[in-house]
């Protein structure tokens, strides 16, 4: 069972997927950059702020409709005066009004292309089913799919098409890696809870997969996003942007080989493997930014 430190150590974790979010839209501006584009720095931010406060707003719901969530004692640390579900709903109610103001001022800004409006509104509503009841896809087994399709393909893809206009192979290319690695990361995120998922009903993929399938397909994931990068350079993807990843090869191997010692009885550090799930992602998305930024 993990400890109450692992359990804020896993939020605080979470948290830092938005700073991945926020990395995963400066990348398809990058790209949209790389192609010719003038960046208009006002839009970049207005998207940027768009995606951040839409997510957050995200998390704080996720977080209300925990089937395990019954923690009021450390919400009134953070919060004070409300009780823990409260102040998650009022957080969110903030970020969402916030969301909305920056959703008209994107759609007066003239920007909003159809393509780049229908990616917008699949965002929100994928967002939304992923997050709240009835439907909460979060408690269905396919919630992990479907966030990191919203944060390693659609973010991205949104911002490319502020800028651009119109679709392009390289954004799929750089973004799919991307998805596995996150799927990857969040199974690692779930490893020490799957008690709890399992008691709470809280019908997770990794609930589905089970304890030992859950351990090989992470790693089948990590592995999978290397051999796309691999694949896709000998599509055209820009040697540029698929050589450095190289240096992201090392870590990835670590974990896999850590996920593959615990899954053999080996004593886990939940706190190590998070940190190392994470900081992939964020150490791989940012080696596409800055490839794409500085070409």
């Amino acid at each position: 069972m993990p400890s109450e430190l692992h359990r804020l150590f896993s939020r605080t974790l979470w948290l830092l997927l938005l700073f991945i979010i926020a990395l995963l839209y400066a990348l398809g501006v990058g790209i949209a950059d790389y192609l010719g584009a003038t960046v208009d720095f006002g839009l970049y931010w207005l998207g940027q702020l768009w995606a951040f406060t839409l997510f957050l707003a995200i998390y704080l719901l996720d977080r209300t409709y925990d089937p395990k969530n019954g923690v009021e004692n450390l919400g009134r640390q953070f919060f004070c005066v409300l009780p823990y579900r409260s102040a998650l709903m009022l957080g969110a109610a903030i970020s969402l009004t916030i969301n909305a103001s920056l959703t008209v001022l994107l759609i007066r800004s003239g920007q909003l292309t159809p393509s780049a409006l229908t990616i917008l509104v699949v965002i929100v509503i994928g967002a939304f089913l992923y997050a709240i009841p009835p439907i909460r896809l979060a408690n269905t087994g396919f919630g992990e799919l479907t966030l990191s399709i919203l944060i390693a393909n659609l973010v991205p893809a949104f911002a490319f098409l502020l800028q651009f206009g119109e679709f392009h192979r390289l954004v799929a290319m750089a973004t799919f890696p991307l998805t596995f690695l996150l799927l990857a990361a969040i199974l690692a995120l779930h490893f020490p809870n799957y008690a709890s998922h399992l008691k709470y009903r809280k019908d997770s993929l990794i609930v589905r997969m089970g304890w030992d399938t859950a351990m090989t397909v992470h790693n089948i994931f990590v592995l999978a996003a290397f051999v796309i990068v691999g694949l896709a350079a000998l599509l055209g993807f820009p040697s540029f942007a698929a050589t450095p990843l190289l240096l992201a090869l090392p870590l990835a191997l670590v974990q896999i080989w850590y996920v593959t010692r615990i899954a053999s009885g080996t004593k886990p550090n939940w706190n190590a493997l998070s940190l190392s799930a994470v900081f992939l992602v964020g150490f791989t998305s940012y080696l596409l930014t800055f490839a794409f930024w500085t070409n």
